[in-house]
């Protein structure tokens, strides 16, 4: 569908939408690569339950998502990583993308996130966290990548 541009002319909006992405793709990827390793600040919602109910880093209640300031923020990271993988991996740098992922996505780590998800602190993720999780597992099913889908 072509559409008037701020221009005047004529443009295809997907077509530009998908042209800013590749020119954009590498900062992005930089951005969430750097996001999802860093893990303070942070932001916890915690409910505590009694004296020192509460983790001594991030990284020990949500293995996986404790980057990015916020657990539902770095799920958001992780998605844009594989969404980039998915539309954009001539322009990221898919071996470093891959390799993050990779050391994140462990059974183990997931197991943990799981718990945390289940708990009465994962709860408080509620619609809006648990929306991005549902959109990074879509968008890992729809990468076309063996390992991804592992």
């Amino acid at each position: 569908m072509a559409r008037s541009s701020p221009g005047g002319g004529s443009g295809d909006v997907a077509t530009e939408c998908r042209n800013i992405l590749h020119e954009q793709a590498a900062a992005y990827a930089r951005l969430a690569l750097t996001n999802i390793g860093r893990e303070f600040p942070s932001l916890l919602i915690r409910m505590m339950t009694g004296p020192g109910d509460f983790p001594h880093r991030p990284a020990d209640r949500t293995p996986v998502f404790y980057g990015s300031l916020d657990w539902h923020s770095c799920v958001e990271m992780h998605w844009l990583l594989v969404r980039l993988l998915r539309l954009a991996a001539p322009a990221v740098p898919a071996d470093e993308i891959r390799a993050a992922l990779d050391a994140q996505f462990t059974a183990e780590k997931a197991a943990a996130e799981a718990r945390f998800v289940a708990s009465d602190d994962g709860r408080f993720e509620r619609p809006y966290g648990w929306a991005w999780a549902l959109a990074l597992v879509h968008e890992i099913a729809s990468l076309d990548d063996a390992a991804a889908r592992r």
